[in-house]
């Protein structure tokens, strides 16, 4: 091939056209599409650091949160177990009011039979005063119409004895009270919750219709079973006791016993 000089022309062939404006154009494209890429990259990194920080701000902050709930939790826990304290503190306080409220109830009560049974006996005493008084009238008639004034005062010794007479057959019985009606006793509430065991021994008098009254406790193991005892007593029924001449009379001192056991 033959090599041409420095100053020969080819004006037979074209020139080839030169490609270098659009490599350094592409090049430079790539280069800013880079930066651009490089820029929203670097953006998207921060928002998402943000993002996280957020999250862990939230996290952090629920987490404090949830820590507080969780001591008011353990507060409110607390006040909850005081309060239970409190209320069975109370309940037995409440419960030993309604014993002593009982207690006080029985006591009342058998207060009012020794009134209605003195109330009676002082009837019964009147009554026997009356038949007294007659008598000895009688006794004065009769002595009058016989002797004389100073005879009556010698023979006085006589109304003492005549007063012995009438007295005497209010002890002489010819029957003892005799039970006709009664109820089965319960077990008191609190003692059963306490598995106590225990015995009552009631004394109280029968007037003469039968009636229980002047009811009291004579022994007791435990005060819890008194009010029930002396409420069988007052719902039970007697026949009267009868003198010797079979009329029905007071009675005193009669004596039950009743036990509970769990």
């Amino acid at each position: 091939m033959k090599r041409k000089g420095p100053y020969e022309v080819d004006y037979g062939r074209q020139k080839r056209k030169s490609f270098g404006f659009f490599r350094f154009f592409f090049f430079i494209l790539i280069i800013t599409v880079s930066v651009s890429l490089l820029n929203e990259m670097n953006v998207f990194s921060k928002k998402e650091i943000k993002t996280r920080e957020n999250k862990n701000k939230q996290i952090d902050t629920s987490s404090d949160l949830a820590l507080e709930l969780q001591n008011k939790i353990n507060n409110l826990n607390l006040e909850i177990d005081e309060l239970k304290i409190k209320l069975d503190i109370s309940l037995d306080s409440s419960t030993d009011l309604i014993r002593k409220n009982n207690l006080l109830q029985a006591e009342t009560q058998s207060l009012e039979g020794q009134i209605i049974s003195l109330n009676q006996l002082n009837d019964s005493l009147e009554s026997d005063n009356q038949a007294l008084k007659q008598s000895i009238s009688s006794l004065q008639l009769d002595f009058g119409a016989k002797s004389s004034p100073t005879a009556i005062t010698e023979k006085e010794p006589a109304k003492n004895k005549i007063i012995n007479k009438v007295i005497e057959p209010i002890l002489d019985l010819s029957r003892n009270p005799k039970i006709i009606k009664t109820i089965d006793p319960k077990y008191p509430r609190s003692a059963l919750q306490r598995r106590i065991n225990g015995s009552v021994q009631v004394i109280f008098d029968v007037d003469r219709s039968g009636n229980t009254t002047n009811i009291r406790i004579k022994s007791s193991t435990n005060k819890l079973f008194d009010s029930e005892a002396m409420r069988v007593i007052r719902s039970s029924k007697f026949e009267p006791a009868l003198n010797s001449k079979g009329i029905p009379t007071y009675y005193f001192d009669l004596t039950r016993t009743y036990g509970w056991e769990y």
